[in-house]
């Protein structure tokens, strides 16, 4: 068996149905699919860095977080040239949910 190496554009449209949006154009999901695709596939290649830093074979759910907490804090920080109170309440709000994910994968 084959694992797919992509979002297919059946997925996207499944998934965009579902959060309400019924009329979304094949040309949208196949740049939504193609862009999704990406950042998945760099996300598990930086928390790859955590893993082999650590001296480990296996891939844990605790590399991924901190490769998320990273990425957002550079998303946040760059928020933050333009408003600084913004970037407050956005750490605030991303440390949330990165321990709310925490408390589900324990």
């Amino acid at each position: 068996m084959r694992i797919p190496t992509h979002i297919t554009i059946e997925s996207v449209k499944t998934i965009v149905e579902s959060v309400g949006v019924s009329n979304l154009s094949d040309e949208a999901a196949k740049l939504l699919a193609d862009d999704v695709t990406y950042r998945i596939k760099t996300l598990i290649q930086d928390s790859k860095k955590f893993m082999a830093h650590a001296k480990r074979k296996r891939l844990t759910a605790a590399d991924l977080d901190y490769t998320l907490k990273i990425k957002i804090l550079n998303l946040f920080m760059v928020l933050s040239q333009m408003n600084s109170s913004l970037f407050v309440m956005r750490v605030v709000e991303a440390e949330n949910f990165i321990s709310q994910k925490r408390k589900r994968w324990n």
